[in-house]
C-alpha cells in the first residue's frame, strides 16, 4: 500500500512539473534587424565611419611620408658614404615598423570605439526586450541568430513598438 501512494505522489509530481513547463512563454527576436533601424544606431554608424576615415587618413599620411622618404633615399643612395646610407635604410626601417605599429593601434582604437558606441544600444535594446517580455508574460526570449529552431513567437514588433521604431508590414 506503502508503495502504491509513493508511485501515485511520484507520479503527481512528474504531471505538475510536466504542466508548468508546458505553460512557458516562448519568444524570439532578430536583434540584429531592430539594432539597424534605431536612430541610435544610424548616428552611431557616422560617427564611427567618420572616426575611421579620420585614423585612415593619418594612416595613408604616413605611408606616403615613408614612400616620399624611401625615394629620396633611392635617389641618393649612389652619392652616400656606406655609413651614411646605413643610417638612412635603419631610418627607413624604423619608419616602416612604426607604421606597422601605427596600423595595429588603429585597428585597436577602431575595435574599441565601435565597443563604446554599440554598447549603449545593446543595454538599451537589452531592457527594451526585458520589459516587453515582462508585460506579454515571456518566460525566454531567444536570438533568432542563435537559435536552430524557433518555436514561439516572433516578438521582434512588438520590441520595435516599445522602441517607437516602425514596424514593418507583412
Amino acid at each position: 500500500m506503502k508503495i502504491k501512494f509513493t508511485q501515485i505522489l511520484l507520479i503527481a509530481i512528474i504531471m505538475i512539473g510536466s504542466i508548468q513547463l508546458s505553460a512557458q512563454k516562448l519568444g524570439h527576436i532578430n536583434s540584429q534587424n531592430i539594432i539597424v533601424d534605431m536612430p541610435d544606431y544610424k548616428s552611431a554608424l557616422i560617427e564611427f565611419q567618420d572616426y575611421q576615415k579620420s585614423l585612415q587618413k593619418r594612416l595613408e599620411d604616413l605611408q606616403r611620408l615613408n614612400q616620399e622618404e624611401l625615394q629620396d633615399y633611392q635617389s641618393k643612395m649612389d652619392q652616400m658614404t656606406e655609413e651614411s646610407r646605413q643610417r638612412a635604410e635603419a631610418d627607413l626601417q624604423e619608419r616602416f615598423q612604426n607604421l606597422e605599429k601605427k596600423q595595429y593601434e588603429f585597428q585597436t582604437k577602431l575595435q574599441e570605439r565601435e565597443q563604446e558606441i554599440m554598447v549603449p544600444i545593446q543595454t538599451k535594446l537589452a531592457n527594451a526586450i526585458k520589459e516587453v517580455a515582462k508585460k506579454n508574460g515571456y518566460d525566454y526570449v531567444f536570438e533568432e541568430a542563435a537559435t536552430l529552431y524557433a518555436e514561439g513567437n516572433d516578438i521582434s514588433n512588438l520590441i520595435r513598438k516599445h522602441l517607437g521604431l516602425t514596424v514593418p508590414e507583412k
